[in-house]
């Protein structure tokens, strides 16, 4: 791994990339396998250490609780206090402990993994369309849904934006809005839409967002068995990890 590729990956995670320099690194992300596992490695890692200080803090916040507890009790009281205060960190550090033991897939981390930024593809014409698209070059999610939620999904001259709609609802983790896009814009035109095989990925995506197992193996078996799809590899990958 070159530390440039180490570098560019960090900064883009963390929003300082300008708009072109972003764009550029999108474009790697859908071209390049290696860099793209990189980028979900990296949220990986951040995810994990973000739960880790968590539990860390909680820990300490409920210790500094109980030590007040048995401080301010009055004497008679102390030794009910005390015990009150063990069975508190007890209570805490098997939850801790419980969290980190493997079980279910943690559907949500699955996402962040497998989630990519999809780089705008799309020649805009009009002025709605282009504000747009330049909101969602630009990576401000929120203005993006607003722009392209301006533009009816009747229009068949900007039917595409539907999926850029629910790509900027899935930055927004907001899963249940990208489902509703996306199934209306697969509904529309099914296996003749431009970005067929992209809404597909992205919707299996969502569901898994949503934590609704069956809808997104569904389509992931879907998916992993259509040797066209460009998402075929990921499906499966992800399929394993689900079982």
């Amino acid at each position: 791994m070159e530390s440039q590729d180490l570098e560019l990956a960090t900064a883009y995670l963390n929003g300082e990339l300008e708009s072109e320099e972003r764009k550029a690194a999108e474009e790697r992300i859908s071209r390049e396998p290696a860099f793209a596992e990189l980028l979900a490695e990296l949220r990986s890692i951040r995810e994990a250490s973000r739960l880790s200080r968590e539990a860390e803090a909680g820990l300490a916040a409920l210790e500094r609780v109980a030590a007040r507890a048995r401080k301010q009790a009055p004497p008679n009281r102390r030794p009910w206090a005390i015990a009150a205060a063990v069975a508190l960190l007890g209570i805490l550090s098997v939850a801790i402990w419980w969290l980190n033991q493997p079980g279910e897939p943690n559907y949500v981390a699955l996402f962040e993994e497998s989630f990519a930024p999809f780089p705008n593809r799309e020649s805009t014409s009009g002025p709605a369309a282009a504000a747009a698209y330049e909101a969602y070059d630009r990576g401000a999610w929120s203005q993006a849904v607003a722009e392209f939620s301006a533009i009816p999904a009747s229009d068949s001259s900007h039917l595409n934006a539907q999926l850029y709609l629910a790509i900027s609802h899935l930055h927004l983790r907001k899963a249940s809005q990208a489902i509703s896009v996306l199934d209306a814009y697969l509904a529309t035109c099914a296996s003749r839409c431009t970005y067929f095989h992209e809404a597909q990925w992205h919707l299996a995506l969502a569901h898994l967002l949503n934590s609704e197992l069956q809808p997104a193996r569904d389509r992931l078996q879907t998916i992993s068995s259509t040797t066209e799809s460009p998402y075929q590899a990921q499906a499966s990958r992800l399929l394993e990890q689900l079982d």
